[in-house]
């Protein structure tokens, strides 16, 4: 990320701090602690009560009616997002989200494409996540596959740390911050393969062309190994058994 990126407006810096202080103020509360212990107690199987959390990844809008974003800068504008939906699960929900205290800053790395890039194409846009219509970049898989390469990917540690000493110094009083690997929420295999199939063809082709999606599916599965190994090597992993 250049340094452009990082340009702070009084306007966006009062949304930030003031979101900060009543997230760090939660995070540090009696209830809050108490749900961490009750989320402990869960892991190690002796929970006290059952617990209820929200998936609201995406969905902020399905939630707050009246949702929108008010930072001006696109950094800003993701800051701003992470926050509002903490504070949404707190005091419009109400489930047994537990707040951290501290803000989280990511590896900055580059991931290539496959060779071909992926081409949705989107609905109408009604300001709320809706659906996209996933345009097939391969017909035939055996035609085709010549066009697939491997990815690569690399990391940018001197953008990574200056980011993190960006946030540091904005934050400082409020929220430390913490370098991070990315959450990588899946590794899952078919979502890729539909992104380059479609969904139907992936169905159809168990059927037309088993061997065909055989040798797909192993060459995704060679590619999101070669990434967990070169995650593993560079040190960008870490645990997330918060």
């Amino acid at each position: 990320m250049s340094t452009l990126d990082w340009r702070i407006c009084q306007h966006d810096r009062e949304i930030l701090l003031g979101l900060a202080e009543r997230v760090r103020t939660i995070a540090d509360s009696p209830r809050n602690l108490e749900t961490r212990r009750q989320w402990y107690l869960h892991d190690e199987g002796k929970a006290e009560r059952p617990l209820f959390l929200t998936e609201t990844d995406g969905g902020l809008q399905m939630v707050l009616p009246d949702f929108k974003l008010n930072c001006r800068e696109e950094w800003a504008r993701g800051q701003e997002n992470n926050f509002i939906s903490i504070l949404a699960h707190v005091e419009t929900i109400g489930d047994d989200f537990t707040a951290e205290p501290h803000v989280n800053s990511r590896w900055q790395h580059k991931i290539s494409d496959y060779g071909i890039a992926f081409h949705r194409t989107k609905a109408e846009d009604t300001g709320i996540r809706g659906a996209d219509h996933i345009d097939a970049v391969i017909t035939d898989i055996e035609k085709d596959f010549h066009k697939l390469a491997p990815r690569t990917f690399e990391v940018d540690r001197n953008a990574s740390l200056a980011a993190k000493a960006f946030l540091e110094d904005f934050y400082e009083g409020i929220m430390p911050v913490r370098m991070r690997g990315n959450p990588w929420w899946t590794m899952g295999l078919t979502i890729t393969a539909i992104n380059f199939i479609g969904l139907e063809a992936l169905m159809m082709n168990m059927y037309d062309q088993p061997e065909g999606l055989h040798r797909l599916m192993a060459f995704l599965r060679d590619d999101h190994m070669a990434l967990l190994d070169w995650l593993e090597n560079e040190e960008l992993l870490n645990l997330n058994n918060e």
